[in-house]
C-alpha cells in the first residue's frame, strides 16, 4: 500500500483513459489541498493574529462542494467552532481526510481565512481564502493564488495585509471560486 494519497498518485502518475475525468475547479481543489498536504508553497506569516475576528456560528457544521463536483467525486468540510476565534475544519475530498486549522482576518470588511494543514508537514505555512456567506446559504470561496504570498515575499502580517488590501479587487490574484451548500 502506499504511502501517498489516491488523488495524489492521479496527479502524477500518468492515467488511463477513463481513470477520472476531473473538471477545471477539481484540478484546482486538488492542487489546493496539494498544496495543503506539503506545506510547500505557503506564508510564514498570517494576515494578521488569530482573536480578531469572532467565530461566525454560520459557519459551522457539514458543507458540500456544489461547483465543479462530478457525479464520481465528493467534497466535503465539516466546520468546527475550536475556540472564540478559531475554527477547525475536516476536508474530505473522496476518502481523504485533512484536519484543517483555520481563523478569520477582516480586510475593508472583506472576510479571509487564514488556514494551516494540521500534521501535514513540519512547517506551519498559511495559505489563504477569501469567502462570502450569500444570502441564499452558499458559502463561496476564492483562493488567494500563492504566487502572490508564497516566501520569501513577505516577512510580516502587516506587509501580506496590506498587500491584499491594496490588491482586495484585483482578481488576478484569485483562483476562481468554489461553492458549498449546507449538507442535507
Amino acid at each position: 500500500m502506499s504511502k501517498y494519497p489516491q488523488w495524489l498518485k492521479l496527479l502524477t502518475e500518468p492515467q488511463k483513459p477513463k481513470a477520472i475525468n476531473l473538471s477545471i475547479l477539481q484540478k484546482i481543489a486538488y492542487l489546493v489541498v496539494v498544496i495543503l498536504l506539503c506545506g510547500c508553497a505557503g506564508s510564514q506569516v498570517s494576515l494578521g493574529p488569530p482573536g480578531e475576528v469572532p467565530v461566525d456560528n454560520q459557519l459551522t457544521g457539514k458543507w458540500v462542494q456544489i461547483s465543479g463536483v462530478t457525479s464520481d467525486s465528493s467534497i466535503s468540510m465539516t466546520v468546527y467552532r475550536f475556540n472564540d476565534y478559531e475554527y477547525l475544519l475536516e476536508y474530505v475530498m473522496n476518502s481523504e481526510t485533512l484536519l484543517i486549522r483555520a481563523f478569520t482576518t477582516s480586510i475593508e470588511g472583506i472576510l479571509f481565512a487564514n488556514v494551516q494543514c494540521i500534521g501535514c508537514d513540519d512547517d506551519d505555512d498559511y495559505i489563504f481564502f477569501r469567502y462570502f456567506l450569500s444570502e441564499e446559504g452558499i458559502l463561496k470561496v476564492r483562493p488567494v493564488r500563492t504566487e502572490y504570498y508564497q516566501d520569501p515575499l513577505f516577512k510580516s502580517s502587516q506587509d501580506l495585509f496590506h498587500f491584499i488590501k491594496d490588491h482586495l479587487e484585483d482578481d488576478k490574484i484569485y483562483e476562481n471560486e468554489a461553492q458549498f451548500r449546507r449538507a442535507n
